[in-house]
């Protein structure tokens, strides 16, 4: 990326201006047609010309040539990984869904990631058949040392993102922030009779046939490996 200097000029004779909507933070600004972030702000392509004041609507602000997104609407969520395989989701949708946008702080430590079809992500070899990250899905990923990875993004509305599941073997993501029992996460599965059994990373089960469920809560992050003996929607309460 092209290294970009501004100057800001405020001009106090512009009475609309406020001091907080001129608190830059490095490493935000990226060069024309190019989104640039960090975890407060997220600017998305110059404008062609500086402005002296700003214009807003309830989804975005123009000030001094930039479009920037409103803060409230960004949030990051830290998904800690440990060495080997992981699988793991988001309840965010990335600002850029790119693979390598979203492993590109920790690609160093990134050896595969897989997603439900068996698609890869292969950084050292240039491969990556997988594309975007999708937020109906979960990931294996396996790492060569624990490491964080950070992901910056809207919240998702679990509640209004249902997952189309089809027959055998899917890795779903869990979409809330906070943790539920996977008993009631996964109430439309087993009321439709479709969940045979759910596995989380650590090979704990959930098999509701049997009424076992060594798995308890779901948890933020954290993706999980279901079988479904037919086709069925996974809607989180």
């Amino acid at each position: 990326m092209k290294n970009l200097f501004l100057i800001f000029v405020l001009f106090a004779s512009v009475s609309i201006l406020q001091s907080q909507d001129y608190i830059i933070k490095k490493h935000v600004f990226g060069s024309s047609a190019q989104t640039a972030s960090n975890s407060e702000h997220v600017f998305k392509s110059t404008v062609g010309q500086s402005t002296a004041g700003y214009a807003e609507n309830e989804d975005i602000k123009l000030f001094s040539g930039f479009w920037k997104e409103t803060l409230s609407t960004i949030n990051l969520h830290s998904v800690n990984l440990i060495a080997g395989w992981n699988i793991i989701s988001t309840y965010l949708t990335p600002i850029n869904a790119s693979i390598e946008m979203i492993f590109s702080q920790i690609v160093d430590d990134i050896v595969i990631v897989k997603n439900n079809i068996g698609q890869i992500y292969y950084p050292e070899f240039g491969i990556n058949d997988i594309g975007n990250w999708s937020i109906y899905e979960g990931y294996q990923v396996y790492t060569s040392q624990s490491i964080t990875l950070e992901i910056l993004g809207a919240v998702i509305s679990p509640q209004d993102t249902p997952i189309d599941l089809g027959i055998g073997w899917s890795i779903v993501p869990y979409l809330r922030s906070g943790q539920m029992n996977i008993e009631d996460a996964m109430v439309t599965l087993t009321d439709d009779e479709a969940l045979v059994i759910a596995k989380n990373n650590l090979g704990q089960i959930y098999y509701p046939a049997f009424g076992i469920n060594d798995i308890g809560n779901m948890l933020a992050g954290q993706g999980y490996q279901i079988y479904l003996i037919k086709t069925g929607t996974l809607t989180y309460p």
